[in-house]
């Protein structure tokens, strides 16, 4: 049986610069939903690895889309000539740490392109007005519904607001006379009865 060899790929380009090429993990946790949790380790890239990623930052300041968006990372696995794909997924940016101060390092975790984790997250930015304004909805896609829907009555929720407004009217009852004698005494003012007859 032939050897089998790991290869990490960075933005197109085969790296050898990862320092937890021997603790690789990719766990799939079936916790409380039917769907698997992708959970990836974070890596730690130096050398041409670190320089890759920095030049992607960079260019990020020149026009580049730079750390808003991840940068590419496959690892694969050769056994004499058979390559398997194992992980395609990108740096997860949000995560990203320069430990350039005590070596040049940058620490990063990576996330799977379109593993249910990122699938989430693409579909929390989605809304229908942002469908309608890019064309997906258009105004074929509405229908006419000659009907609409009612609350059905709920006697508990109706004696409550009954209740409610009860209280409010009893606290404020005094304030409403307050208020309503001292309008009528403006508009006495206002058109020159006087201030006779309070």
């Amino acid at each position: 049986m032939q050897p089998y060899f790991v290869k990490f790929y960075l933005g197109g380009e085969e790296i050898e610069d990862v320092t937890e090429r021997e603790e690789i993990s990719i766990q799939v946790d079936f916790k409380d939903t039917i769907q698997g949790n992708i959970e990836t380790d974070a890596f730690t890239f130096v050398n041409r690895a670190y320089e890759i990623i920095e030049q992607y930052r960079k260019d990020g300041l020149a026009g580049g889309v730079g750390l808003f968006e991840g940068l590419d990372f496959k690892i694969l696995i050769q056994q004499g000539p058979n390559q398997q794909n194992i992980f395609e997924g990108f740096l997860n940016f949000e995560t990203y740490q320069n430990l350039k101060p005590s070596e040049p390092k940058i620490l990063c975790e990576i996330k799977k392109t379109d593993g249910i984790n990122n699938l989430s997250e693409r579909l929390e930015g989605l809304t229908f007005s942002y469908l309608r304004t890019i064309g997906v909805i258009t105004p074929s896609d509405y229908d006419y519904v000659n009907s609409v829907v009612e609350k059905k009555f709920n006697v508990i929720e109706t004696l409550f607001l009954v209740v409610c407004s009860l209280f409010f009217y009893s606290a404020n009852y005094s304030k409403f006379k307050s208020i309503a004698q001292n309008w009528l005494l403006y508009c006495r003012i206002l058109v020159g009865a006087g201030i006779t007859g309070q």
